[in-house]
């Protein structure tokens, strides 16, 4: 799990810089309209999430409208500058997304899709219906096991965040958990499908940490109240850490020669199907 954990784990790296540049690139506006910094790390992130992993580029496409979403209709803080000087002294509370700000948003969205286009060929062929990674069962089902504790623990501290937070920054990181926390509450039998929901378990807690960080900070607890929320929050993180090991370490005990070797012709024969099916696509 720590080797093949790796490329999801850049990808959803990769999904935390688009986000940050989406909500750069929304408020960078009056002072420079075409930040292409701004602009690089963003098209350069979505250019390429879909070559590096493809659970990650199935949560790209689900949380980058979500964020969008909230950029256009969340709270947020117009800056107002002044000639000669580069930060803004004041702002100004707007209640939606001025349509001025929208263009280097559209237009570095646009350019990260069309380099991303270039790993179609790969989804068209692994798309649920080819049923190449279809096994027997309900095609998406309802998570029986700690999913459910993740579910509790997550969404509604995510709708906190949301509909609490002054503005849309944080807005989005309260969506984020609201989006995640829901999405690992199900499971698949394709496996094209089950991996944007299990790995769902994985990124929510890069939104759950921060999140609980700044509700911490907000609810102006006195500080023995502070550090024992604190703690507790750490002992959670280390008990899910021990889950996921212990979980992830059982595994193993079903390892046989005779597993591998059925593991063996089983990729192979996926590789040459596949291979099949590029050369004639081709």
């Amino acid at each position: 799990m720590f080797v093949t954990g790796s490329l999801p784990l850049l990808g959803f790296s990769l999904i935390l810089v688009l986000l940050w540049a989406l909500m750069k690139a929304a408020d960078h506006g009056q002072s420079n309209l075409y930040d292409w910094k701004i602009g690089g790390a963003l098209i350069v992130s979505i250019a390429l999430i879909p070559y590096i992993n493809q659970t990650a580029a199935g949560l790209a496409a689900i949380l980058i409208p979500v964020a969008l979403g909230v950029l256009m209709f969340g709270r947020r803080y117009y800056p107002i500058h002044f000639m000669g000087i580069d930060r803004p002294l004041h702002y100004v509370r707007e209640k939606r997304w001025p349509l001025i700000f929208w263009r280097p948003t559209v237009v570095y969205l646009v350019i990260g899709t069309i380099f991303a286009c270039g790993a179609l060929p790969w989804y068209f062929l692994l798309k649920p219906v080819n049923g190449l990674l279809r096994y027997e069962g309900p095609l998406i089902y309802l998570a029986t096991d700690i999913a459910m504790f993740q579910f509790i623990l997550t969404v509604p501290l995510g709708l906190y965040v949301f509909f609490k937070a002054e503005n849309f920054s944080r807005q989005i990181a309260g969506a984020m958990l609201t989006v995640t926390g829901t999405l690992l509450l199900f499971l698949s039998h394709d496996e094209t499908i089950i991996n944007i929901f299990y790995r769902s378990r994985y990124l929510v807690m890069m939104f759950f940490y921060p999140a609980l960080v700044w509700t911490i900070r907000s609810l102006h607890l006195a500080w023995p109240t502070r550090y024992t929320v604190a703690a507790a929050a750490v002992g959670i993180l280390f008990a899910g850490h021990l889950y996921a090991l212990d979980a992830q370490s059982d595994y193993s005990l079903f390892m046989s020669p005779d597993v591998e070797t059925a593991l063996e012709i089983k990729i192979s024969c996926w590789i040459f199907c596949l291979y099949e099916k590029l050369r004639k696509s081709y």
